[in-house]
Order: structure tokens, then C-alpha cells, then sequence
């Protein structure tokens, strides 16, 4: 207990370089991207690690008005598959940045990244 504390201290401390510190993380996270696609492989998804959406591609073969319903399926699928890629990306950069010290903050800390 006394360990967490101590380095706990230790961030309070370094709060201005912390700062510094989430402001670098937050634009690697806008430049880091990645791709998401629908099991049906027919919805493509790309997002950065802030969780903004960059890009939807649709495969052409998909475009038939009887598959409406089924596209619309798959850019959820996509989308929410991307949303959570990047959660996973903003808990390493937290992680990276407290050493992986557990901060009970943690959901003020990834929405500070995603503003």
C-alpha cells in the first residue's frame, strides 16, 4: 500500500510533465491507425486510437438493395469492433505513462485523451 502511495506522490510531483506526457499520447493516438473488419468481410472499418473514424469501405458486391439491413449490421459491427481497439490502445498509453499503476481516476484519464 505504501509503495502505490509513494509513487502516487511521485505523479503528484510530476504533474506538469505528466500533462506534457498525456498531451504526446494523445497525438500518437490521433496519428496511430488501425482496421477493423466484419466477420462477413464486407465492411471495413478504419479508426485511430483516439476513436475517431477515418474511413468505411464496402465491398461493391454488397451494394444490392436487398442487402440493406445486412450492411448496416456490418458497419456496427465494424465500427464498435474499432471503438473498442481503440479503448484497449488508450488503457496501454495510460498504463505506459503510470508505469502500470492502477489509478482509480483511470475513466477521467481516457477522457481526457479522447477530447
Amino acid at each position: 500500500m505504501f509503495k502505490n502511495l509513494t509513487q502516487f506522490a511521485g505523479l503528484l510531483r510530476n504533474a506538469s510533465q505528466m500533462t506534457q506526457k498525456v498531451q504526446e499520447a494523445k497525438e500518437h493516438l490521433g496519428r496511430t491507425t488501425f482496421e477493423r473488419t466484419s466477420v462477413s468481410e464486407k465492411v471495413t472499418i478504419e479508426m485511430n486510437g483516439l476513436g475517431q473514424l477515418q474511413k468505411v469501405r464496402i465491398a461493391s458486391e454488397s451494394i444490392e438493395l436487398s442487402q440493406h439491413a445486412e450492411i448496416q449490421s456490418d458497419v456496427l459491427e465494424a465500427v464498435n469492433a474499432g471503438i473498442k481497439e481503440a479503448r484497449n490502445m488508450h488503457l496501454a498509453a495510460i498504463k505506459n505513462l503510470t508505469n502500470g499503476m492502477d489509478i482509480p481516476m483511470i475513466d477521467k484519464l481516457l477522457a481526457e485523451l479522447a477530447e
